[in-house]
């Protein structure tokens, strides 16, 4: 049986098939543009019925169309890590990277899948579960670009503060709260501490005000511009903040669901999966872990796990020396996610945890990026144990 490796690109498809006898290196390939009307016939044409394709994994809109132009040839299309192939492809067809030499190795995945052979990380597609990735994937995508607005108006009131009087930018907090009620300008502050509304009948909301107000000399001025601008600045973060909410929802609810819900309810048992501040209840970090591992966390290994959520240190060993690298490759939102629940767990105040525990044991310059990985592997670990974290 003829089996086949597709590197798929957005102007053309590269295939390989396996041969029997050759190796290989050797194997033909062909490339097929897709600007020519008739590219889905010569694909059928190449693909014998019944065979095992091997792609890499490229998201539903690159792979729907091939799926679209082989539906009805009963194949069995198995996806492959990059990782993966690069590996496949350096040992055993070619030290250099290219799309021939890619379609080759997917090729050859592909005869090893159909000889029963395990291939680490290779899984049969699953199109209800990739569609539903590539959602998840687009809320993830939204909510950080509202993130980034978000930050980028916080910087712009921090300036706007400061040249309003320095320690209105010392305070932004109270300041945007004296903001939501109205008062942006010192003057305007300080009328307000004199007659604070209900925002902050609270004790320490009006011992905030308070202390802020005194740091406001009477009679400063105050540019109408510049107050204009901070009002729109404001009602501006005000509407990015509700985004954010909703987006915070509408991941979190969708988390909870099928295909997610078993692995997600795991993750929540561990300490501060769900965070206590900012927006309550959100699951985005967890959402993050099911992107990096498209959905597939329990065919993962722990080092394939370790690598798609960024935690697998990449070392290089020369004698004695040992170099670390400090850029790692993974999902960067769930890199950063992951790093910011490590913090959370190593932080002085925190529960006792293993992280904790495995934090404070060590003495290495890379402390931190190890409590990362001992989280990860905690994740993996957890991900499979139907009765979720259990410390010990």
């Amino acid at each position: 049986m003829i089996h086949l490796g597709i590197d798929i690109g957005k102007h053309a498809l590269v295939i390989a098939r396996s041969h029997p006898t050759a190796p290989p290196h050797q194997w033909l390939t062909t490339t097929i543009q897709l600007k020519d009307p008739d590219w889905w016939r010569q694909l059928r044409e190449l693909t014998p019925a019944g065979c095992i394709v091997t792609v890499e994994p490229t998201g539903t809109h690159y792979l729907t169309p091939l799926l679209t132009a082989l539906s009805g040839k009963n194949v069995q299309i198995w996806q492959i890590p990059t990782t993966t192939t690069g590996k496949i492809r350096a040992v055993h067809i070619s030290a250099g990277k290219s799309d021939r030499t890619d379609a080759q190795a997917l090729a050859l995945a592909a005869t090893w899948i159909a000889s029963g052979r395990t291939v680490h990380g290779a899984y049969p597609l699953d199109t209800d579960l990739d569609e539903a990735v590539s959602g998840l994937r687009a809320l993830l995508n939204n909510h950080h670009r509202i993130l980034k607005q978000r930050t980028r108006t916080l910087n712009q009131l921090d300036q706007l503060a400061h040249s309003l009087w320095p320690a209105l930018a010392q305070k932004r907090d109270v300041w945007l709260k004296c903001a939501a009620a109205g008062a942006i300008t010192p003057d305007e502050i300080r009328q307000l501490a004199a007659a604070p509304p209900d925002a902050f009948r609270h004790h320490r909301a009006h011992a905030a005000l308070l202390a802020l107000a005194e740091q406001l000399p009477p009679g400063l001025p105050a540019r109408p511009t510049t107050r204009a601008a901070a009002a729109d600045l404001v009602t501006l973060l005000d509407d990015l903040n509700a985004q954010l909410t909703d987006s915070a929802n509408r991941i979190t609810e969708t988390v909870l669901q099928e295909p997610y819900a078993t692995i997600t309810q795991r993750w929540m048992t561990i300490p501060y999966a769900v965070p206590r501040t900012g927006i309550p209840g959100n699951l985005v970090t967890i959402a993050t872990l099911h992107v990096a591992t498209r959905g597939h966390v329990l065919d993962f290994s722990i080092d394939q796990f370790k690598a798609a959520v960024g935690a697998h240190p990449k070392t290089r060993q020369s004698g004695d020396r040992i170099t670390h690298e400090r850029v790692k490759r993974g999902y960067r939102p769930a890199m950063m996610a992951l790093r910011m629940w490590t913090m959370n767990l190593i932080r002085p105040n925190a529960i006792d945890n293993p992280v904790k525990r495995y934090h404070q044991a060590l003495r290495t310059p890379y402390r931190t990026q190890a409590a990362v990985g001992k989280l990860a592997r905690i994740l993996w670990g957890v991900a499979r144990d139907p009765d979720g974290y259990r410390d010990g």
